[in-house]
């Protein structure tokens, strides 16, 4: 009987509410999205007159404030830039639900926020064509000055990949430079070729 008592206890204490700034975005992390709008073309360049293009599709937001307990999901607030590559987007996934053989289009979240109250935990994702990395808190912040493809870029983050790149292809990114004011400013490839944000 005082095992009972006691789960349900635990159940009702792991039940209730949380913080409200536990769930909610504060204005510092709402600035790491705030540089991209629907419908925005945003173009970089990398010092050799050639031209790459990512088009702000959507900014997906999905919340469930309810709490939940073990085996329901918990309470949780979700925010992501949703992109695509034109003029051919090879970063896509298609899937088809086996039983409405509804298909469906997935494009990538170039930057997506998670937030889960009732753990105080939080989450940071990037992705941006092979590259991904995640973490519980945003990465490490520069206030140097670097000089990239001609362009001098201070008060930035650099992000690596969210794993070990041994043996990475010349031709992935191995790094990517995310600003305050521009979002993904830079991203260098594991061959040291970079790409810098167009301020056209």
């Amino acid at each position: 009987m005082r095992f009972i008592i006691f789960s349900l206890l635990v159940l009702v204490l792991f039940s209730c509410g949380y913080d409200a700034k536990d769930f909610n975005f504060n204005a510092d992390e709402l600035k790491l999205i705030s540089a991209y709008k629907v419908g925005d073309t945003i173009y970089f360049e990398n010092g050799k007159g050639d031209v790459d293009t990512i088009v702000v599709l959507r900014i997906d937001t999905v919340q469930k404030r309810m709490p939940g307990f073990y085996p329901a999901q918990p309470a949780s607030n979700r925010i992501g830039v949703v992109i695509k590559h034109p003029p051919v987007d090879r970063w896509i996934v298609h899937s088809t639900n086996m039983s409405t053989k509804e298909k469906k289009t997935e494009y990538q979240h170039i930057i997506s926020l998670s937030k889960f109250p009732q753990i105080k935990e939080r989450g940071f994702m990037i992705q941006f064509k092979d590259f991904f990395s995640f973490g519980k808190d945003f990465w490490n912040y520069n206030s140097d000055t670097l000089l990239l493809c001609g362009q001098k870029i201070t008060n930035y983050y650099a992000i690596d990949r969210g794993f070990r790149d041994e043996g990475l292809a010349p031709q992935s990114i191995r790094l990517i430079y995310w600003t305050r004011e521009y979002g993904l400013t830079a991203y260098k490839y594991a061959n040291g070729e970079c790409w810098v944000r167009s301020r056209r």
